[in-house]
């Protein structure tokens, strides 16, 4: 008696051209819960590595894996009856991948105030230091992060011996580690800014900005950094360019320019949209 298949993210999503012929005629629908394109992140990552010490250049290989995954990303998305995604950038990618029916899905919060107290010149950020688009990201912002001496960038994520090889590269970076979520909760107080250095549009959102947003804490972001979020960039602008997103990290590194960032922050948060509103918009998609 099922009426719809839901396929969560875009690794099963694949199988949606087999299942629309099997199930035709039989009035069950399929629905993709999209995070974003694989070719997307390929692209970049094969960019990033060209570019690296010891990373080949595209090559023939590189082209023909992604020009299969973007056809099997076309036929995917014209076999789904509904694709529900992140964000309006995403939207405008599954319309021209052949989606038919695209609904917008955007992040909900949470408010959980940290017992702030910051700590003059620290600023943090939280990565997965095996994703290319994170890894490039943190490399220009701590680049131009010595322009600004006294600011330090406090990393938390893993794998560890990437993080070494950062923080010995970039007297900027202190690197932490891996942490747990209380150890984190209590080394974010003492930041005076969460940091998103990302300055490509990999796939899906950053979901770990929905941290720091619900804590409260001051944030400097790229536009891409902040896919998937309700945002008012009036009130807390895009830094798109390393040199400015470093300029605008040191002065919130500023514990006094942090704090009068704090009311444009729970704007934000209180702009976010409600569980039932996405609830309603989910619910009107299927019928």
């Amino acid at each position: 008696s099922a009426r719809w298949i839901f396929l969560n993210q875009v690794e099963p999503g694949l199988l949606a051209p087999d299942l629309a012929g099997q199930l035709k005629g039989s009035g069950v629908r399929i629905a993709l819960l999209s995070h974003g394109a694989d070719s997307s992140d390929y692209l970049h990552e094969a960019r990033i590595r060209s570019h690296q010490p010891g990373g080949h250049a595209i090559d023939r290989r590189d082209a023909c894996w992604l020009g299969q995954q973007l056809f099997a990303e076309l036929a995917m998305h014209r076999a789904v009856d509904v694709t529900f995604v992140l964000c309006e950038t995403d939207r405008e990618h599954a319309h021209w991948l052949g989606a038919r029916e695209v609904i917008v899905l955007p992040r909900t919060l949470e408010k959980a105030p940290l017992n702030w107290q910051p700590v003059a010149g620290r600023i943090g950020t939280v990565s997965t230091l095996v994703h290319a688009p994170n890894v490039e990201g943190i490399v220009e912002l701590a680049a131009a992060l010595d322009g600004f001496p006294g600011i330090r960038l406090r990393l938390v994520g893993g794998p560890v011996h990437a993080g070494e090889q950062l923080a010995s590269r970039f007297p900027a970076i202190e690197y932490l580690g891996p942490i747990d979520d209380h150890a984190l909760t209590n080394e974010a107080s003492t930041w005076c800014a969460f940091v998103n250095p990302i300055f490509c549009q990999p796939r899906g959102c950053s979901t770990k900005l929905a941290v720091p947003l619900s804590w409260g804490l001051p944030i400097a972001t790229t536009r891409a950094g902040a896919r998937g979020y309700i945002w008012d960039e009036n009130q807390v602008p895009f830094y798109d360019d390393p040199r400015a997103l470093a300029a605008e990290s040191a002065r919130l590194a500023n514990p006094d320019a942090a704090r009068a960032m704090t009311p444009a922050i729970a704007a934000l948060a209180q702009g976010s949209p409600r569980l039932s509103d996405l609830a309603a918009s989910f619910r009107a998609a299927l019928a």
